[in-house]
């Protein structure tokens, strides 16, 4: 049987942590220090035919600096969803979701990207798991434009006109501030 054939579906977060481990140059004992796991542990996501618990996951996350979620998608626990846990590790999951999504959301104001732009970057979705809604909410100043009857419909259209283009501009400026180094 060939090593790929033997891959543990945590095996991509092993590749990750060697990676960052490399990127830090942190030795066994520095590892543990700051995960409180155990080198031998991350050896077993190579062959381990099960994910790792949940709890695990997190603090090798937390101490390499990789975003939880990320981390679970890697070590194959998919969609949030942890498989054969203990009732603590998935209570311990879902307590930590609000924060998790509180950290997207931080990340998505700070680089001037939607939430859905986010989790397509982190691989957390994929842009067709994405939706658009059927209607945007109506705008309130668009709808009196339309509502008024001592206006003509060329003057509706041209208020209407600069009152999106004013708006398009503000939202424009505002992203611009949002993201880095624009």
């Amino acid at each position: 049987m060939e090593d790929r054939d033997r891959r543990g579906p945590a095996y991509p977060l092993y590749e990750r942590v060697l990676k960052e481990l490399n990127t830090l140059n942190w030795t066994q004992e520095q590892f543990k220090a700051h995960s409180g796991v155990a080198r031998s542990t991350i050896a077993k996501w190579r062959y381990q035919p099960r994910s790792p618990q949940a709890s695990t996951v997190k603090a090798v996350a937390q101490a390499l600096g990789i975003p939880e979620g990320e981390a679970l998608r890697l070590a194959g626990i998919p969609d949030g969803r942890i498989p054969d846990a203990p009732l603590d590790e998935i209570g311990d999951f879902v307590a930590t979701a609000h924060d998790v999504v509180s950290t997207l959301r931080e990340r998505a104001m700070e680089s001037g990207q939607s939430l859905g732009e986010v989790l397509v970057e982190s691989g957390l979705a994929r842009p067709e798991e994405l939706t658009v809604p059927e209607s945007l909410p109506v705008d309130p100043i668009v709808a009196e434009l339309e509502a008024a009857t001592d206006i003509s419909p060329e003057t509706k259209a041209e208020l209407i006109r600069l009152h999106l283009a004013n708006r398009a501009r503000r939202f424009e400026e505002e992203r611009r501030k949002r993201k880095p180094g624009a």
